[in-house]
C-alpha cells in the first residue's frame, strides 16, 4: 500500500488516499480502513486456512445467486421482505443444524462457494444498525471476504 501523504496546505486530509487526516493514527481514514480489511483477512486466512483455497467461485451468467430470496418472494409468504427476513433466508440456506452429523456438515461445506459466503457477508452488512458498529464491522467482513476471492482469482491467473 503506497504511505500516507499529509496534505498541510488542506488540513486534515491524505494526498495519497484522497481521505480526511487521523491526527491519532498519524494516518488517514483509508489506510486505517485498508488496514483492519488486511487484519480481518489474515484472521479469516488463519480461522479457515487452506479449506477456503479450491473453494468454487461459485459464478457465471446462470447462477442464481438470489434464489433463496427469489423462492421466499414468490412463496405465500406475506410479511415485509426487509434487510431481515433476506438475512434469515440466506442462513437458513447457509446454516446446518447443529445436531447435523459430520457427514452432513462436510456436505454443506462443500456446496460452498465464494459467492455464497460474500453474499452471507452483505445481508449481514444490511441487516446492520446504520448507527452502529456493527456495520463497521460486517463492512469490514465484506472487505476481507472480496479481498481473499480477489487474490485467489489473481493467484489463479499468474499459475
Amino acid at each position: 500500500m503506497r504511505p500516507c501523504k499529509r496534505d498541510f496546505t488542506r488540513e486534515g486530509s491524505c494526498v495519497t488516499h484522497r481521505s480526511r487526516w487521523l491526527d491519532l493514527e498519524n494516518r488517514c481514514v483509508a489506510a486505517s480502513v485498508i488496514d483492519a480489511v488486511i487484519t480481518q483477512h489474515e484472521w479469516q486466512v488463519e480461522r479457515y486456512g487452506a479449506d477456503n483455497r479450491p473453494m468454487p467461485d461459485g459464478t457465471g451468467p446462470k447462477v442464481e445467486w438470489l434464489a433463496p430470496v427469489v423462492n421466499l418472494a414468490q412463496s405465500a409468504y406475506t410479511g415485509r421482505i426487509d434487510a431481515d427476513a433476506i438475512e434469515q433466508v440466506i442462513r437458513e440456506e447457509w446454516d446446518y443444524d447443529k445436531e447435523s452429523t459430520d457427514e452432513e456438515r462436510a456436505a454443506a461445506v462443500k456446496s460452498c462457494t465464494r459467492l455464497r459466503v460474500l453474499r452471507e457477508e452483505v445481508v449481514e452488512a444490511a441487516a446492520s444498525d446504520p448507527n452502529s458498529e456493527a456495520l463497521y464491522g460486517e463492512l469490514i467482513q465484506v472487505s476481507a471476504v472480496a479481498l481473499s476471492w480477489a487474490a485467489d482469482i489473481k493467484e489463479r491467473r499468474e499459475q
